[in-house]
């Protein structure tokens, strides 16, 4: 399920597609449980997850997540065409 990618140095990616949705989601949202973190609204663009009304975070289909990129430890997203001119994926 996760890839490995690489910029300058190698890097935890995933892509989210409306197929892997469940998988993924528990990767980017482990505390996803319907009642305090919930899938707020789906779409054919983004599935929004909602924490109680504190955050919501929007996960856009089709998108890569890389982890832990300037030491920041949180999945940040790129569209698929930033992701292929920034990162290239290793085997």
């Amino acid at each position: 399920m996760i890839k490995k990618c690489i910029r300058k140095e190698h890097l935890d990616c995933i892509q989210f597609t409306k197929d892997n949705q469940d998988e993924v989601l528990k990767i980017l949202e482990p505390n996803l449980d319907g009642e305090h973190v919930f899938i707020k609204e789906e779409t054919d663009k983004y599935c929004l997850i909602e924490h109680l009304g504190w955050c919501k975070a929007y996960y856009y289909y089709n998108h890569w997540y890389v982890l832990g990129e300037d030491r920041d430890y949180l999945w940040n997203q790129y569209s698929p065409e930033d992701f292929q001119e920034m990162f290239k994926l290793v085997e």
